[in-house]
């Protein structure tokens, strides 16, 4: 069975709508071993009571919050005609509202925690976690660092997510992050900008409230309000 795939902007996801027919971890895991070479994970739609919820597992099988995968879920709802824009789904981190303008989802993003500084095979940095951890290491060089050589030891001391960082200008991020579960660089990570741009704001004392995010499929926006912090991009279906 083919089952669609959704980007966010790089970010992939296979979608799997089985809301009717339950799965069971097991099944899940055949299923990704199968399915997800390809892509960086597999978002599986269930029926909880009563609820959305949208269960993310990383392409090495590893139960995870994904906030590209959660924009993805909210144009797969509305694809399959569960929802025509707004929405509020359960997942492991909690409750989402999502919604679409456009080709933009934007979704609310779970409340980052700041778990310290490290240094780290010689990296400095800080660790924030937004559902899933991130490492921070802000570096001038972004664009020469071997990432696939570098970051995997680091994401292994850690058993975080590696972002390397750069401002570009004031409220302008470049980010490149190797994602813990994929074993590799992607080409965009939501909760990783999410955490970018919450320290950022609260580091250099940003007083915006949006923090633009480039990553390597594109440009992710981080928007600061009274309730929270929200994330907004492109998704498109492949």
């Amino acid at each position: 069975m083919r089952y669609p795939v959704y980007s966010s902007l790089g970010n992939t996801f296979i979608m799997v709508d089985s809301s009717k027919k339950p799965l069971t971890i097991p099944e899940k895991k055949e299923l990704i071993v199968k399915e997800a070479k390809d892509v960086d994970g597999v978002v599986f739609l269930e029926i909880k009571d009563g609820s959305f919820f949208m269960d993310y597992f990383n392409k090495d099988g590893s139960r995870a919050f994904c906030g590209n995968g959660a924009r993805a879920f909210v144009m797969f709802l509305r694809d399959l005609g569960y929802t025509n824009n707004h929405v509020v789904f359960r997942t492991i981190e909690g409750d989402i509202l999502g919604w679409i303008e456009g080709r933009d989802v934007i979704v609310k993003m779970p409340d980052p925690i700041f778990l310290g500084k490290r240094t780290v095979h010689g990296f400095e940095g800080v660790l924030i976690k937004v559902g899933v951890p991130h490492f921070l290491v802000e570096h001038d060089g972004i664009e020469k660092l071997d990432i696939e050589k570098l970051a995997p030891c680091i994401r292994k001391d850690l058993d975080a997510n590696v972002d390397f960082y750069k401002e570009l200008k004031r409220g302008v991020l470049r980010l490149r992050t190797y994602e813990r579960g994929v074993e590799g660089e992607t080409k965009a990570c939501g909760t990783g900008a999410t955490a970018l741009a919450w320290y950022y704001k609260k580091d250099r004392k940003y007083e915006g409230d949006t923090v633009e995010i480039i990553v390597n499929g594109g440009r992710l926006f981080v928007i600061f309000k009274d309730d929270g912090i929200y994330l907004k991009g492109g998704v498109e279906r492949w």
